[in-house]
């Protein structure tokens, strides 16, 4: 009701694992989608019962998008190959891209408002240490690798956070420093793409989100 009443929803059920903090993803049509460690969790009745999505029992899942009625889905769990899902069907049936691997943790997916099929997907690792943003022009039927070079800025973590609303070339991350005491975050931003980044904030504490507001005019 256009938010003039909210509800609680219960999430006991869920089977979440202890501390669990799930990325929530409300679809165009209405179905709600809850990313964790332990699965995906799809609710198409607001929130009143989920049920799990076996496809990703194995790997868990850490952020969705969606673009042009595409769900896509990516998983960042250790000692499992990890990667880019999509759905065509509202999250009813996956199948893995190409954008698949070990050693890599896919833990961000975006989708460009501007341009559609234009998808950024993050990915990290430790040894070796890399950071790579992976572009799909094609809406993720493939996938042109770009690492950031290590010595851009302290840290391993690296996370793709926005994309332009005008500009599909415009975007932005940001690499985590968890060694250093306290954490560390820098903030990343590119304007071709990302084929190059430079750094445009430093701060201490973790970087988690960065919400663009809508360009007028």
């Amino acid at each position: 009701d256009d938010r003039c009443t909210w509800q609680w929803v219960c999430l006991d059920h869920l089977g979440l694992g202890p501390r669990e903090q799930p990325a929530w993803f409300a679809a165009p049509s209405g179905t709600l989608f809850a990313a964790a460690f332990s699965g995906l969790f799809v609710s198409r009745d607001r929130g009143c019962s989920f049920s799990r999505q076996s496809f990703f029992d194995g790997t868990g899942a850490a952020d969705l998008a969606v673009g042009q009625g595409a769900l896509f889905v990516t998983s960042s769990k250790f000692g499992v190959m990890n990667g880019l899902a999509v759905s065509m069907d509202d999250g009813q049936t996956f199948s893995w891209t190409a954008l698949r691997e070990n050693d890599a943790f896919f833990n961000s997916v975006k989708v460009s408002p501007s341009r559609p099929q234009r998808v950024y997907v993050s990915s990290w690792y430790l040894d070796p240490r890399r950071a790579r943003l992976s572009v799909s022009d094609d809406r993720g039927q493939s996938f042109a690798a770009i690492d950031v070079p290590v010595g851009l800025a302290p840290g391993t973590v690296f996370l793709v956070h926005a994309v332009s609303t005008s500009d599909p070339d415009l975007v932005f991350a940001s690499i985590t420093d968890d060694a250093a005491i306290p954490v560390r975050s820098s903030l990343l931003r590119s304007v071709d793409g990302g084929r190059t980044f430079s750094v445009v904030l430093q701060a201490d504490g973790r970087a988690t989100q960065l919400q663009l507001a809508k360009e007028v005019g």
